[in-house]
């Protein structure tokens, strides 16, 4: 069976393997091979369709040529807009390309080729001309100085060689070389030209028509008769030089011309203390005018108004103007000289407020914003796109209340203070603010910070802290300052002991109790905390200390031998006879101790406490009660501090410590009271016959302040 195939878009049957009759097809397939195929001898070879060579390989020759010389109609070579027709160069390292750009112009190696337009005469291009052969005419009439080459200043564009070139910038010097000197008068003209330069010496010599510098000829003095007066102003014949008229009228050696007579202008007399001029509002002759006549005619001065003024007379002051110290402003207005010292109070009384521009020393009111309020005022400084106060605006603050004053920036807003300081430290202190940057301020004055200290046990109670010492140490300001509330126990008193046969023994009193509030301003530093030990049997406590803050120990209470003690609270009386009293206590500190009763049982008087006497001991065999501590919320909760020691008895009813830490008395044989309590200072209470006495409660020191 045949194969058929397709030569220039003709087809053929080709023999199959064991076809019959296969000669005349195979016939006609080599006679088309022959004819219709490209042969390497040449040919011809038509195509019928376009022939699509892939994506793979071109087409290679040495040239391509039309079919005909000069064909009828023109044939077409076309390529894609990308496509480029190129060369390779006479080194053949590179190649020349033949383009198109997007503007649809014909490009050789990147530089358009296919249009040179006519260049306009108002056109503003660069030309650039390059090439063997290349030209353009420029229409001069089209060439003014802004297209000329620009110059130095001051110089002068020409040529001073001595051939023809292109002109330079010459300089003054080099101008005035080129140019001829004047040509003095010989009798028939002379030429002008540059003046001759003078010798030395020339200085005083003028320059002559013949081109010389010579010195002038006479002395300039005016020689008039001998009939004239002297420094008169008189009148010359003006041929003669004949004196015509004398004149009343001098002329003194400065240059004045004095009048004893009147002044006449155009035939009219001019009256003394008036100017000659003309109010009307058309022109007319001259009159005299007054004062208050010239002055309606002047302009009044106008004042600055930010872009300047004008000259002229001064505005009139108003009434009481003097009284008032005003002067003339700049701005053409009379003003108070040291008016600002009045200053503009804002008084504020709330819990916030944001300050404004009137608050600034900008706004020429001389302002001061004081505060007063018992709770904390937040003074806040709004931002500069908020309110654009002046840099170097400054604001004072005036604290009145017992509140603090802190200041605070709005957001974007630093306010910088000495050791972070950013409130007000007491009550009349003034903290003052000052605009150093768009929205940046500097807080100072008498100002301080949040303090952070060490020493203690701390504990925190809302915004503040609380610094507790039951021993001595340091309280430690490491950074701000601020006021500090402190509560200060001395240790309390021991009790008095019994001999055998005798009666109870008195109670000890309190140690002595300081109770600081607000409390004193304290700063970075270190201070000193002491903290009294519990006195042993009828011996005084040791007093305790914060910085200058002191307070001494409780008393010791009496025994059968030993008179009670004074202390910051005192010691409580024995019953017996000469050793009955109780002991006075400190004022500021505590109180005295109860009396002891030798009749009955023998009650002994109880020890002073920090806010109340010692009781007496009775003659019923009571003893006498411990007298009361004082309640103190320094830590945030109440609690009670330096309570007297009860009273001892011989038998009968013992006294009850006193709130605070005091401790019991005892009415049993040979046994003692109790001890005061630790860290109250309470004192110790007294005992029974024949006991020992007791050790008063140890002291304590108590720090507050506030932290944020």
């Amino acid at each position: 069976m045949s194969v058929e195939l397709t030569i220039n878009g003709q087809s053929f049957d080709y023999p199959s393997t064991g076809d019959e009759d296969w000669g005349p097809e195979a016939t006609d397939w080599a006679v088309a091979v022959s004819t219709g195929l490209l042969q390497k001898s040449g040919g011809l070879f038509q195509l019928l369709a376009e022939v699509d060579f892939g994506n793979t390989y071109g087409l290679k020759s040495v040239y391509y040529k039309t079919g005909t010389a000069n064909p009828a109609n023109a044939g077409q070579f076309r390529l894609a807009r990308a496509d480029v027709l190129s060369w390779r160069n006479q080194a053949n390292d590179g190649n020349l390309n033949l383009s198109v750009n997007a503007s649809n112009h014909l490009l050789f190696n990147g530089v358009q080729i296919d249009a040179f337009g006519a260049v306009a005469d108002t056109a503003t291009i660069d030309l650039t001309l390059t090439g063997a052969t290349l030209s353009a005419d420029i229409n001069p009439s089209s060439v003014d100085n802004s297209f000329l080459a620009t110059m130095p200043a001051l110089r002068i564009k020409g040529n001073n060689t001595g051939g023809s070139t292109n002109p330079i910038d010459l300089t003054a010097t080099q101008v005035t070389a080129m140019l001829n000197v004047m040509v003095g008068d010989s009798g028939s003209g002379g030429l002008k030209g540059l003046v001759p330069a003078p010798a030395t010496g020339d200085a005083a010599r003028f320059l002559r028509g013949d081109g010389t510098w010579v010195a002038a000829a006479g002395t300039g003095d005016v020689v008039g008769p001998a009939s004239s007066t002297d420094f008169a102003i008189a009148r010359f014949d003006g041929t003669s030089g004949l004196l015509l008229q004398n004149s009343t009228a001098t002329l003194d050696d400065s240059g004045n011309v004095i009048f004893p007579g009147y002044l006449i202008v155009n035939g009219d007399t001019m009256l003394q203390n008036t100017l000659n001029g003309v109010i009307l509002a058309t022109s007319g002759l001259l009159s005299a005018l007054t004062y208050s006549q010239l002055t309606a005619q002047l302009d009044v001065m106008v004042g600055d108004s930010g872009s300047g003024g004008t000259k002229g007379l001064v505005p009139a002051p108003a009434s009481g103007d003097t009284a008032a110290n005003k002067f003339l402003k700049a701005n053409a207005t009379w003003e108070t000289i040291g008016k600002s010292y009045a200053r503009t109070i804002n008084a504020q009384t709330g819990t916030t407020y944001t300050v404004q521009l009137s608050d600034g020393s900008g706004a020429g009111t001389n302002a001061l914003l004081t505060v007063s309020n018992a709770a904390t005022c937040v003074v806040t400084i709004p931002a500069n796109a908020t309110t654009a106060f002046p840099v170097g605006t400054q604001i004072d603050i005036l604290r009145l209340g017992a509140g603090e004053v802190q200041v605070v920036g709005a957001g974007g807003v630093t306010v910088n203070g000495p050791n972070g300081a950013d409130r007000i430290t007491y009550q009349y202190a003034m903290g003052s603010l000052i605009k150093t940057a768009t929205n940046t301020w500097d807080f100072f004055g008498e100002v301080s910070g949040f303090i952070t200290a060490t020493g203690g046990t701390i504990t925190t109670d809302g915004n503040f802290k609380v610094h507790t010492f039951t021993s001595s140490g340091t309280f430690q300001i490491l950074s701000g300052s601020g006021t500090v509330e402190s509560l200060v126990v001395g240790g309390g008193g021991g009790s008095g002991s019994s001999a055998g046969g005798g009666g109870g023994a008195g109670g000890g009193g309190a140690g002595g109790l300081k109770y600081t509030t607000p409390g004193s301003i304290y700063g970075v530093g270190s201070y000193t905390v002491t903290v009294g030990a519990g006195g042993a049997a009828a011996s005084n406590g040791s007093g305790s200390a914060f910085d200058a803050i002191t307070v001494l120990g409780g008393g010791g209470g009496a025994t059968t031998s030993v008179l009670a003690q004074v202390g910051g609270s005192g010691g409580g009386g024995a019953s017996n006879v000469g050793f009955q009293t109780g002991a006075a206590g400190t004022v500021g500190q505590g109180f005295a101790g109860g009396t002891g009763s030798q009749v009955g049982a023998n009650a002994s008087g109880g020890g002073g406490g920090s806010s109340a006497v010692g009781v007496n001991g009775n003659t019923s065999g009571v003893a006498g009660n411990g007298g009361a501590g004082t309640s103190v919320s320094i830590t945030g909760s109440a609690v009670t501090y330096a309570g007297g020691g009860g009273g001892g008895s011989g038998g009968g009813t013992p006294g009850t410590g006193g709130t605070g830490g005091g401790g019991n008395g005892s009415a049993t044989m040979s046994t003692s009271g109790q001890n005061g309590t630790a860290n109250t200072g309470g004192g110790a209470g007294g005992g029974g016959t024949s006991s020992a006495g007791s050790t008063g409660g140890s002291g304590i020191v108590i720090l507050r302040y506030r932290f944020q």
